[in-house]
């Protein structure tokens, strides 16, 4: 039980680093967009085109984002339970901050045909540190320290990290009277990151360069639309342990922050790693920018990290703007020729009990988590991180591939109506299983990938296969809040 818990962490958390590596600033947090001011060749300034087939005029990006937010440290468990937080356990603040800005030129050809350059930067910057008492102070600054004798002053554990990015996007686009309906667009961008974690006699630094190629098709208006978005980036990334006592690794530090990498690299051994990916996703937006809106999005990436290839299929649901509590859920399956991590994550603020329910407790129930039946009731849950994850071998799928359908499908009916869920009723529970029987003859190859989307999409199903299976697997998952317990740990899925 002890071997399994650390073998199903470390893979669990070795598939999120991957997808924090890359996926999160892939895109920018906001859109270039065209102020309502054109010059003509003649110099005349009009409102929107004016009268000229010819006008130009500027356009502009910006995007921040920030947040502050106090967990209780993770006690290990083996089931979950909703409490109050433990005395003694600790905190943990967590302090984000991103934006991204943007200023470029652009030109409407006949009132219908757009043409834009537009050169953006931005950043990234993250801090976590450990304290003994929620309400004790930290620097209220998110950059990492100048100078590495002020990180001698956290404990263990602590982490930062600072990430700047900037590129040039190069744009085209179609309009209908001021509404533009078809665009495309064009980015090349670089990226630095440095990351700090604080270990008992000095720190490891770990500096990443990336780059990254983005092309994208947008249709539609300013407040709904559709996008289909292809990726092609690599990242070359090297790691350094630091001591306190040495007063060189002083100097190589302030160095790093710098960008000066040539000394580090020279005196201190490294370990190297290098990430490539080729990739899409198609999102749809709806909503009122700034204010309220909403992403969902389906993505598919094949990653090289060192020599060794995966594939990683991403669901994301994202609900962002000044009038709403920002909520962030991913469903993703990771897989290689051997495995296939599937997880269900969630990243809510004012979280309600039904989107709790719905996208936290509501995967973990249906593949028989303990301790995750009980009724959510209050309207606000606080602050909440969740993580679900399970992998299934290719020796389970084989398995699967020995059951009869009728027996998966008695059970699967018996979970849907025991749970009360949509796929109680009879047509609903057909499309699942008429999906999984398309699924399942597929060869491996496609099959992990395929099934490993349907599974993540409907956990129940996952559950009906693993009773009738007779499988036994230990299941992990994660609980941060900022008004609760954080709990992390291992759970047994006996059925």
């Amino acid at each position: 039980m002890k071997l399994s818990f650390f073998l199903l962490l470390i893979f669990s958390l070795h598939a999120s680093a991957q997808v924090a590596d890359f996926l999160p600033t892939q895109k920018t947090i906001s859109k270039p967009f065209g102020l309502p001011i054109k010059i003509d060749l003649d110099g005349t300034v009009n409102f929107f085109t004016g009268d000229r087939d010819l006008v130009f005029g500027p356009g502009i990006q910006l995007g921040y984002d920030s947040s502050v937010v106090q967990y209780s440290i993770p006690t290990v468990t083996s089931e979950f339970e909703l409490r109050p937080p433990d005395e003694g356990t600790g905190w943990m603040e967590y302090k984000r901050k991103r934006y991204d800005y943007g200023l470029g030129l652009l030109a409407v050809i006949k009132k219908t045909f757009r043409l834009g350059l537009a050169p953006y930067k931005g950043a990234k910057l993250m801090m976590r540190r450990l304290k003994t008492e929620k309400g004790a102070l930290t620097s209220s600054d998110i950059s990492l320290p100048d100078d590495l004798s002020e990180i001698s002053k956290w404990y263990e554990g602590d982490q930062g990290s600072y990430q700047t990015y900037g590129g040039i996007q190069i744009y085209a686009g179609f309009d209908v009277g001021p509404v533009n309906v078809v665009s495309t667009t064009m980015a090349w961008q670089n990226q630095f990151i440095v990351a700090i974690n604080r270990t008992a006699t000095g720190i490891l630094l770990s500096v990443t360069e990336e780059k990254l190629e983005r092309k994208s098709v947008n249709v539609g208006f300013e407040v709904t639309y559709a996008m289909a978005t292809q990726f092609k980036g690599r990242q070359l990334s090297a790691s350094f342990a630091l001591d306190f006592d040495n007063p060189l690794h002083h100097e190589l530090y302030r160095a790093a922050l710098r960008g000066k990498l040539t000394d580090l690299q020279e005196k201190l051994p490294a370990e190297k790693r290098t990430l490539h990916w080729e990739g899409y996703d198609i999102s749809a937006y709806w909503g009122i920018p700034w204010l309220v809106g909403h992403t969902v999005s389906r993505g598919h990436y094949q990653v090289t990290e060192d020599k060794q290839e995966f594939f990683l299929e991403v669901l994301q649901n994202k609900r962002a703007g000044l009038l709403v509590h920002p909520a962030f859920h991913q469903k993703f399956v990771y897989h290689n020729p051997l495995n296939m991590l599937m997880m269900w994550t969630t990243d809510m603020k004012k979280s309600s009990g039904k989107d709790l329910k719905k996208h936290f407790f509501g995967p973990a129930r249906a593949v028989g988590f303990k301790g995750f039946e009980m009724t959510m009731t209050e309207k606000n849950y606080g602050t909440v991180i969740g993580e679900v994850g399970i992998v299934i071998t290719k020796e389970d799928v084989e398995l699967f591939e020995s059951l009869s359908d009728e027996k998966v499908s008695s059970v699967l009916k018996t979970r849907c109506t025991e749970l009360a869920l949509e796929c109680a009723e009879e047509g609903k529970a057909k499309k699942i299983l008429a999906k999984y029987k398309v699924a399942i003859k597929k060869d491996w190859e496609e099959k992990k990938r395929v099934l490993g989307l349907l599974l993540v999409q409907e956990p129940v199903l996952l559950y009906s296969l693993l009773k009738e299976s007779g499988l036994t697997k230990d299941a992990y998952f994660k609980f941060l809040s900022d008004r609760f317990q954080s709990l992390e740990g291992l759970t047994r899925l006996v059925f």
